[in-house]
């Protein structure tokens, strides 16, 4: 019996890989809908040595042929008869209305559309609504390129059916790694006696195919495909810094080189992120350097890749302390986290300090018995540590995970002498490991410590004295309270924080998360008394946060099992299924969140998300009769920057992000403006953070009081 679920456990662990492998295999070329005609003209896509290529993109051709630029040409295709308001095509190149022009005219018709839209070397979704008269009749594309002058060339070519394959192949794998968590033994520590031939190996094989089956669905799902359609305000630092050290030939990642005029005060700021990076597509893809777009892209790579790796990190500590099923289930919790899903789809450092983070807490669990092993553990975190410091300089903080795996065996020792001289060497072996961090982080920073000063002294003075919308209008210890903590109980839920702290009433994951509490209680600390706040910075923090409050949920398991005194092994089962459960709607609340950002890391959700917005200003526009409609920017929110009155009907549509400042200014608007209604962000329940800054803002509505017909307001925005 044992003997079989052994290898059910393993034959469930290695389909696992194998159908998260399938993930991976793209499928054939999609064939042309119906109806429909490849495009005739021009030359096929590969022509171009520039244009980025884009598997996705089929039945494509480009009129940049032989000559290049230079090279005129017409390309035209048919389109069937279809109901979608956007036509699944994708354009590349420069089409500027007068040189380069794109027209979608009706089949039957000479009603026709102009299209004007700079797409560059790369493809992207044609960015056109056809009329809703339009709908179920057959179209006619044609691309002109009458142009011989420089980026005078454009391209089309067809977006794929949306795919229904990834969905049973997704379900079907988690289904397989649910149903391997429940066939493998539960380990030892549970008290359930295990063979002592050919476990271990066994257990390694079976945790070796569940880890790599986990990455590659985590590196599958954080797959975004937005890179050219949203833009992150911060990815062009990291691209612009790598230009300059490529250019240079040199590792030197000083901001004040690379072609950032506005930024050139922070220097050296993310050196550690940008360096690693740096090298990995110097080995993998050099030809990157050629391309900002390219380089972006392997950017949003690096990020995806280290969250699936951070997962990979989680599962492996979960799984030697907690078992296989709480290890899936916080692998889950962790996954899902707004924050966590957030960084692995930005080209910013978060993710890379996330994932080394994550490796110092597991290595701090570790308790080798040999003094060569606990000095070469404690050199390993100072290094991690190090590398940490030249990514952000508050990440030095982490160096308390040395202090919380030298306590221990410096505890055991007798005598204070002895003591005091093991906490010396055991220190010294720390320190070495932090510099030596920091000179293989970012070498550039031992040779101009100087400037990396002078980077954080621009930094202090830049964020020192608050940065709206990140953080209260009033300062002080008790808002800042509020702010923080409002946006993790928003985002994470009250229960995970329960059984956060239900985690530090018994070993596991000692003494590491003695570690994470001081870096915890520190960082925290450190913005109650800053007038600001970026979510971001305590980003690295989350995934131990969850796996801390996963022991909470083992230790009321073991309490509960003792209490019941629970002896059939069909009993400590439900129960430990019932713990597993609890965990799961724990996570809930932050799961709900993901689920409503999940949709702005898609193009084709994202797009949907965009016109469903400006269908509903326009509707709202049309029912009050406004002649226009103007923009409230968040600068003028900022600087009281009131619009003038008007006579005639205009829509003010004003930029929200839940914050302070906009309450101030849109109250002041009341009092000269009619306030016709909100639409509210995706997020509206979460304090301001990123979430509304970079993808869901809310819009103020206000009209003016001449003209407008304010007798008939849209009930649903009142």
């Amino acid at each position: 019996m044992r003997e079989g679920r052994w290898y059910l456990g393993q034959g469930l662990a290695a389909a696992c890989l194998l159908v998260a492998l399938l993930l991976w295999i793209r499928p054939p070329v999609s064939e042309l809908p119906m109806g429909a005609t490849a495009p005739k003209g021009g030359c096929p896509s590969s022509a171009s040595s520039f244009l980025r290529a884009d598997p996705d993109i089929h039945h494509a051709a480009i009129t940049y042929c032989a000559n290049g630029d230079e090279a005129r040409g017409t390309i035209e295709l048919r389109l069937p008869a279809n109901h979608a308001m956007r036509p699944r095509l994708a354009v590349a190149g420069y089409i500027d209305g007068h040189a380069v022009r794109l027209r979608i005219a009706l089949e039957d018709d000479e009603e026709s559309l102009y299209v004007i839209q700079r797409a560059g070397e790369q493809w992207q979704p044609l960015n056109i609504r056809v009329p809703q008269s339009w709908a179920g009749r057959p179209l006619r594309v044609v691309l002109d390129d009458q142009g011989t002058g420089f980026q005078q060339w454009a391209g089309i070519g067809m977006l794929p059916e949306p795919g229904r394959l990834g969905i049973p192949i997704m379900s079907l794998l988690l289904a397989s790694i649910l149903l391997s968590a429940l066939a493998l033994p539960p380990p030892r520590s549970e008290g359930v006696p295990t063979p002592p031939r050919k476990t271990p190996v066994r257990r390694t094989v079976s945790l070796v195919l569940l880890t790599a089956s986990v990455a590659l669905l985590a590196a599958k799902l954080y797959q975004g495909d937005v890179a050219g359609v949203w833009h992150h305000p911060d990815q062009s630092i990291p691209v612009k810094v790598m230009v300059a050290m490529h250019e240079h030939g040199d590792l030197n990642t000083d901001w004040a080189r690379a072609d950032l005029p506005e930024f050139h005060a922070f220097r050296y700021n993310f050196s550690g992120y940008i360096q690693a990076v740096y090298l990995t597509i110097k080995a993998i893809a050099p030809a990157a350097f050629k391309s900002e777009f390219d380089l972006l892209h392997y950017l949003l790579e690096f990020s995806r890749w280290s969250a699936a790796l951070t997962l990979a990190v989680c599962l492996l500590l979960l799984v030697r302390t907690l078992g296989v099923g709480y290890a899936l289930v916080g692998v889950l919790l962790v996954a899902t986290t707004p924050q966590f899903l957030q960084d692995a789809h930005y080209a910013r450092p978060e993710a890379w300090s996330t994932l080394l983070s994550t490796l110092a807490f597991a290595l701090a669990c570790l308790k080798p018995q040999q003094r060569w092993a606990q000095f070469g553990l404690l050199a390993l975190l100072g290094m991690l540590a190090g590398v940490l410091t030249t990514i952000k300089f508050t990440y030095a903080v982490f160096s308390l995970y040395c202090v919380a795996a030298a306590w221990q065996p410096v505890r055991q020792l007798p005598g204070l002498t002895r003591k005091l001289q093991h906490l010396g060497m055991f220190g010294g072996a720390s320190l070495a490991g932090v510099v030596f961090g920091i000179c293989v982080g970012s070498p550039a920073i031992v040779a101009d410590l100087p400037g990396f000063l002078a980077g954080i002294q621009a930094l202090d003075h830049q964020y020192g004295g608050g940065h709206p919308p990140f953080g209260p209008m009033t300062h002080g210890l008790v808002p800042q309270w509020h702010w923080i903590t409002g946006y993790y109980l928003a985002t994470l839920g009250l229960p995970l924080v329960v059984l956060h702290v239900m985690g530090y009433f018994r070993t596991s994951l000692a003494p590491a998360k003695a570690g994470f509490l001081a870096v915890f209680a520190i960082t925290f600390g450190a913005f109650l008394v800053q007038s600001v706040f970026f979510e971001r910075n305590l980003t690295a923090l989350i995934p131990a946060f969850m796996m801390v409050a996963v022991a909470g949920a083992a230790n009321i398991e073991r309490f509960a099992a003792a209490r019941l005194a629970l002896q059939r092994p069909l009993a400590r089962r439900l129960l430990h299924l019932a713990c597993m459960g609890l965990l799961v709607l724990a996570g809930a609340w932050g799961m709900s969140v993901s689920a409503r950002l999940a949709p702005y890391f898609d193009r084709i959700h994202l797009q949907q998300i965009l016109d469903e917005r400006t269908d509903r200003l326009q509707g709202i526009a049309a029912e009050v009769g406004a002649v226009r409609t103007e923009v409230i920017t968040y600068p003028q929110v900022l600087g009281m920057d009131l619009p003038p009155p008007s006579t005639d009907c205009v829509l003010f549509i004003g930029t929200s992000f839940n914050d302070d400042w906009s309450r101030r200014y849109y109250s002041q608007m009341d009092q000269s403006f009619i306030r016709i209604g909100r639409i509210a962000s995706d997020f509206n329940d979460v304090p301001t953070g990123t979430l509304h800054i970079y993808h869901s803002p809310a819009y103020e509505l206000f009209a003016t009081r001449p003209g407008c017909r304010l007798t008939a307001l849209p009930t649903s925005f009142h």
